[in-house]
Protein backbone atom coordinates (compact mmCIF):
# COMPACT_ATOMS: atom_id res chain seq x y z
CA UNK A 1 0.00 0.00 0.00
CA UNK A 2 1.63 3.33 -1.30
CA UNK A 3 0.29 6.09 0.60
CA UNK A 4 0.39 9.89 -0.26
CA UNK A 5 -1.41 12.00 2.55
CA UNK A 6 -5.06 10.47 2.77
CA UNK A 7 -4.47 8.45 -1.12
CA UNK A 8 -3.48 5.17 -1.85
CA UNK A 9 -1.92 4.64 -4.87
CA UNK A 10 -3.82 1.81 -7.42
CA UNK A 11 -3.50 -0.08 -10.84
CA UNK A 12 -6.60 -1.06 -13.02
CA UNK A 13 -6.30 -4.62 -13.98
CA UNK A 14 -7.06 -6.73 -16.90
CA UNK A 15 -10.44 -8.04 -14.82
CA UNK A 16 -11.30 -4.59 -15.05
CA UNK A 17 -10.76 -4.19 -10.59
CA UNK A 18 -8.52 -2.05 -8.99
CA UNK A 19 -5.78 -3.18 -7.30
CA UNK A 20 -2.62 -2.85 -5.21
CA UNK A 21 0.51 -3.08 -7.08
CA UNK A 22 2.79 -6.73 -6.27
CA UNK A 23 3.50 -9.08 -8.24
CA UNK A 24 5.65 -12.41 -7.38
CA UNK A 25 8.70 -13.03 -6.58
CA UNK A 26 11.58 -13.21 -9.25
CA UNK A 27 15.02 -15.33 -8.88
CA UNK A 28 17.20 -12.54 -8.34
CA UNK A 29 15.11 -11.25 -5.12
CA UNK A 30 15.91 -12.56 -1.47
CA UNK A 31 13.95 -10.81 0.30
CA UNK A 32 9.95 -9.98 -0.07
CA UNK A 33 11.22 -5.98 0.59
CA UNK A 34 13.53 -6.27 -2.89
CA UNK A 35 10.09 -8.02 -4.34
CA UNK A 36 7.87 -4.85 -3.43
CA UNK A 37 10.89 -2.37 -4.44
CA UNK A 38 10.97 -4.29 -8.03
CA UNK A 39 7.14 -4.22 -8.33
CA UNK A 40 6.32 -0.70 -7.41
CA UNK A 41 9.01 0.45 -10.28
CA UNK A 42 8.08 -2.02 -13.17
CA UNK A 43 3.71 -1.47 -12.39
CA UNK A 44 4.29 2.78 -11.56
CA UNK A 45 7.32 3.91 -12.23
CA UNK A 46 8.12 4.41 -8.13
CA UNK A 47 11.60 4.01 -6.53
CA UNK A 48 10.78 3.10 -2.74
CA UNK A 49 13.47 2.06 -0.67
CA UNK A 50 13.60 -1.42 1.81
CA UNK A 51 13.86 1.10 4.77
CA UNK A 52 10.60 2.98 4.03
CA UNK A 53 8.78 -0.35 4.05
CA UNK A 54 6.45 -1.70 6.80
CA UNK A 55 5.06 -5.18 7.09
CA UNK A 56 0.92 -4.56 7.40
CA UNK A 57 -0.65 -7.53 6.70
CA UNK A 58 -1.00 -11.25 4.85
CA UNK A 59 -3.52 -13.18 3.05
CA UNK A 60 -4.28 -16.22 1.22
CA UNK A 61 -6.29 -14.49 -1.73
CA UNK A 62 -8.36 -16.40 -4.41
CA UNK A 63 -8.35 -14.09 -7.78
CA UNK A 64 -9.96 -16.18 -10.27
CA UNK A 65 -11.67 -19.39 -8.65
CA UNK A 66 -9.38 -22.30 -7.94
CA UNK A 67 -6.03 -20.19 -8.24
CA UNK A 68 -5.18 -18.96 -4.76
CA UNK A 69 -1.92 -17.22 -4.25
CA UNK A 70 -0.43 -15.66 -0.98
CA UNK A 71 -0.69 -11.97 -0.48
CA UNK A 72 1.98 -10.04 1.83
CA UNK A 73 1.22 -6.53 2.05
CA UNK A 74 4.22 -3.63 3.27
CA UNK A 75 3.00 -0.04 2.99
CA UNK A 76 5.04 2.68 2.28
CA UNK A 77 4.03 6.58 3.15
CA UNK A 78 5.65 9.09 0.69
CA UNK A 79 6.33 12.66 1.17
CA UNK A 80 6.10 14.17 -2.05
CA UNK A 81 3.48 12.50 -4.87
CA UNK A 82 5.39 11.17 -7.46
CA UNK A 83 4.39 11.02 -10.67
CA UNK A 84 3.21 7.39 -11.78
CA UNK A 85 3.78 5.75 -14.91
CA UNK A 86 1.41 2.79 -16.43
CA UNK A 87 2.74 -0.60 -17.30
CA UNK A 88 1.66 -3.34 -19.09
CA UNK A 89 -0.37 -5.11 -16.35
CA UNK A 90 -2.77 -2.21 -15.76
CA UNK A 91 -4.66 0.50 -18.18
CA UNK A 92 -4.86 2.79 -15.37
CA UNK A 93 -2.47 3.46 -11.99
CA UNK A 94 -2.81 6.49 -10.20
CA UNK A 95 -3.68 7.64 -6.30
CA UNK A 96 -7.01 7.39 -4.85
CA UNK A 97 -8.78 8.96 -1.67
CA UNK A 98 -8.76 6.43 1.05
CA UNK A 99 -12.25 7.62 1.76
CA UNK A 100 -13.59 7.30 -1.67
CA UNK A 101 -12.24 4.14 -2.85
CA UNK A 102 -13.33 2.52 -6.41
CA UNK A 103 -16.14 0.04 -5.94
CA UNK A 104 -14.71 -2.64 -7.56
CA UNK A 105 -11.75 -2.91 -5.26
CA UNK A 106 -11.66 -6.66 -3.78
CA UNK A 107 -12.50 -6.61 -0.58
CA UNK A 108 -8.84 -7.79 0.73
CA UNK A 109 -7.10 -5.10 -0.74
CA UNK A 110 -9.57 -2.62 1.12
CA UNK A 111 -8.82 -4.48 4.27
CA UNK A 112 -5.06 -4.41 3.48
CA UNK A 113 -5.61 -0.25 3.14
CA UNK A 114 -7.50 -0.54 6.30
CA UNK A 115 -4.25 -2.58 8.36
CA UNK A 116 -1.64 0.10 6.80
CA UNK A 117 -3.58 3.04 8.24
CA UNK A 118 -1.02 3.36 11.15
Amino acid sequence: VVWHEDSVLLGLNDRGEWELPGGRPEASDRKLVATVCRELWEEAGIEVGPAHLQLADAELFEPVPDAWVSLVCYSARLNRMPSVTNSEEHSAVRFHEVDNLPENLPAVYKRFINASRN
